[in-house]
């Protein structure tokens, strides 16, 4: 049977295969699905639906975790009703930066490739200057040569053909390896401007563009939070968490696919509502999600469970300046510190 195995894993088809030992059943026969032949063969999809997590004091659903940027939008992309749900509409332009749903789900999917333009040129500021003005100091290694950055005047008078110079800097694999958690929390609203969602989100990407070249491996996750909005509780089971891993410490930064989840307001307005519009009916009545009303609102002292963020860089949200303001200084540090490793 492995030709067969062979064609149904070039179909498409993953995870398990049971084949009986008998073309009558054999272990499992009544769960069989798919008959070839006088075999049956029970297959399934290795896509698994996020865990969700279940308050010990109220019986309803409160969390759900996506383990890859695909299950994501696999689990986001259902064709339901759309009768009142607020990711299909088509009149939000203003909001969401998409004309429709599938608009917003493309983008996700393939690349917003004009997105890294639109925020580059909306904020000019960079963050993360050249290492010589971060003061960084390390050993900078001179290097002679017939070409170069400046002349040597001293060798150049003695006629050495090698008199020109330049500074040798340190390439990314000349710094030590490292791995650094990352959890973005994206605090949008809906009287969120969709301009701060872009520039929040350009300069979550350039902390972590920064970060890769120095040899900070990141491990990206998405994380947000609703709280209905006649509540306003701190309990944990008053709130809605959604946390999504967008990139492992080993992929390799895609601009034009890691800015979409950072900065584009349909990332929220679209693909995380239509998750929210999948849960049961009374999850939804709790939270007012699937309905004409608000689907809650973002609370500022909300965080991720210390379990979930041990050892993180917590990136907050749009609004907190200070807070962005110290995460700075830490990347900045963390940059220093893998230019000293290399002194």
């Amino acid at each position: 049977m492995d030709w067969l195995r062979e064609h149904l894993g070039s179909m498409g088809y993953a995870g398990d295969f049971y084949i009986p030992e008998s073309g009558s059943g054999g272990k499992g026969g009544s769960e069989n699905k798919h008959s070839v032949g006088q075999e049956q063969i029970r297959t399934h999809d290795d896509f698994q639906e996020p865990i969700k997590k279940k308050n010990t004091e109220s019986d309803f659903v409160r969390i759900q975790r996506f383990f890859t940027w695909e299950q994501f939008l696999d689990y986001a992309d259902w064709h339901g009703k759309n009768f009142r749900r607020a990711s299909q509409r088509t009149d939000t332009y203003k909001h969401t930066h998409t004309h429709n749903f599938q608009e917003a789900m493309d983008l996700a999917r393939y690349g917003w490739y004009e997105g890294l333009h639109k925020v580059q040129d909306m904020n000019k500021k960079v963050l993360f200057t050249p290492h010589e003005q971060m003061g960084v100091n390390f050993n900078q290694d001179t290097v002679y040569d017939i070409a170069g950055g400046s002349v040597n005047i001293g060798r150049y008078l003695m006629g050495m053909p090698d008199c020109m110079r330049h500074i040798k800097i340190p390439q990314m694999h000349n710094f030590p390896c490292r791995i650094q958690k990352i959890f973005f929390i994206c605090s949008v609203n809906a009287d969120t401007n969709t301009d701060d969602i872009l520039n929040h989100g350009y300069k979550v990407y350039q902390i972590i563009e920064a970060l890769e070249q120095v040899n900070i491996q990141t491990e990206l996750f998405f994380a947000t939070s609703s709280n209905k909005t006649d509540m306003y509780h701190n309990q944990d089971y008053y709130f809605f968490e959604t946390y999504i891993k967008l990139k492992n410490s080993e992929d390799i930064i895609y601009p034009e696919k890691i800015i979409f989840p950072l900065a584009h307001p349909s990332m929220f307005r679209r693909l995380v509502m239509s998750t929210l519009e999948r849960e049961p009916f009374f999850t939804r009545q709790i939270f007012g999600f699937y309905s004409e009303g608000s689907y809650g609102t973002w609370i500022e002292s909300w965080l991720p469970p210390p379990s979930l963020t041990n050892g993180a860089l917590i990136i907050p949200g749009y609004h907190d300046s200070t807070k962005m303001q110290e995460v700075l200084r830490q990347v900045k540090n963390m940059i220093k510190s893998q230019y000293d490793a290399v002194r």
